[in-house]
């Protein structure tokens, strides 16, 4: 099968790595980066990388960024809120013009953008994530759910007065961190009735050991119908019912009328970085049966959005998943690398190149 609209990360401004596998896809692809969360006027002041660095692509079809609602304080993408920025600062408009310097900024790059706002927020790691320090003043006035709702609403509606964007709701597909994903859900958007609601609606899938709730590493084809179905199907938005397979989103998705795609989806080895984040290695059954997935359930409803977002340990058997690279090859219809050149013609005769030419 094919998958008609991929995406792919290979490295934070990596312009070089996608026009690489734009060469092999034969088209160019959807690129996924982010922005910096420091703080405010980091995020501001350097909203030309990563982003300005896919600037002159041919053909680029858009990017997708995420965008932070809340910051760290120190470099990175996870961590505790600072303290420094209040959700209620945010939500009155504090940093609007730190917002807005950004989204002109992408905006002028001419293309289509996704925004990925306040990214894997039930993810348990990111400094505007459910469990970050919900005791923390930082929320003062919240709960973290309606805190992120805020926050996203907010924003979205600064996002939303730029005609080139699409708002996109991420959570991660997991069950051990957030109860019920609907409880911070920010609504459809409507130019009228809500503003700051979200047009696309993203679930970021690895098939990691806290998401099947067990002691172990994950088995397939075990973990495949963990995340398939995850137990219980979709029920009403904030009923506390809602543990979030695939088939939910999908019902969830149907539910209010938007896209789903995927944002992220990569492997995870069976040894993770984090204490019980082992995966289920270089797995290419799970990916044989997302694409199947996809191909059967997303493709007529995502035409003009990625239905895919390559993660870069996915992409390339060097990167510890030659089984899986070769089977996202398969899978996503994804013509194989072409061999390195050895011989090139000069002057009508065919000369063989040194190695490493």
């Amino acid at each position: 099968m094919t998958i008609p609209s991929v995406g792919a990360y290979t490295n934070s401004g990596d312009a070089a790595g996608q026009e690489a596998l734009a060469s092999q896809l034969g088209y160019q692809q959807w690129v996924s980066d982010y922005i910096d969360d420091t703080s405010p006027s980091k995020m501001s002041t350097s909203a030309n990388y990563p982003a300005g660095n896919y600037i002159g692509i041919p053909n680029l079809p858009g990017i997708m960024i995420g965008v932070p609602i809340l910051w760290t304080g120190f470099p990175g993408t996870a961590g505790s809120p600072d303290t420094a920025y209040p959700v209620s600062a945010v939500v009155s408009g504090t940093y609007d013009s730190d917002y807005n310097t950004l989204f002109t900024y992408l905006q002028d790059i001419g293309v289509p953008i996704i925004i990925r706002l306040g990214w894997e927020f039930n993810g348990g790691t990111m400094c505007w994530a459910n469990e970050e320090s919900p005791g923390s003043s930082v929320w003062t006035g919240y709960t973290v759910y309606t805190g992120f709702i805020a926050l996203f609403q907010h924003v979205s509606t600064l996002a939303h007065n730029y005609s080139h964007f699409k708002v996109c709701w991420n959570p991660v597909l997991n069950t051990s961190y957030s109860p019920d994903v609907t409880l911070s859900w920010p609504g459809v958007y409507n130019s009228s009735t809500n503003p700051g609601g979200a047009d696309i609606i993203g679930v970021d899938a690895y098939p990691q050991l806290y998401e099947t709730v067990s002691g172990t590493n994950p088995t397939e084809p075990g973990y495949w119908n963990t995340y398939l179905s995850q137990s219980l199907p979709f029920s009403a938005p904030g009923s506390g019912l809602n543990a979030y397979g695939l088939d939910w989103f999908l019902d969830f998705a149907n539910y209010h009328g938007l896209p789903l795609i995927f944002p992220e989806f990569g492997g995870q080895a069976q040894t993770g970085s984090w204490p019980g984040e082992g995966g289920t290695g270089d797995d290419t059954y799970w990916v044989s049966q997302t694409a199947e997935w996809i191909s059967t359930n997303l493709i007529n409803n995502v035409t003009e959005y990625p239905n895919i977002i390559l993660w870069e340990p996915t992409l390339t058997a060097a990167n510890g998943f030659p089984n899986m690279a070769n089977q996202v090859i398969t899978s996503f219809g994804i013509p194989p690398a072409p061999p390195p050149k050895r011989f090139i013609d000069v002057g009508g005769k065919r000369m063989r190149l040194k190695a490493g030419a």
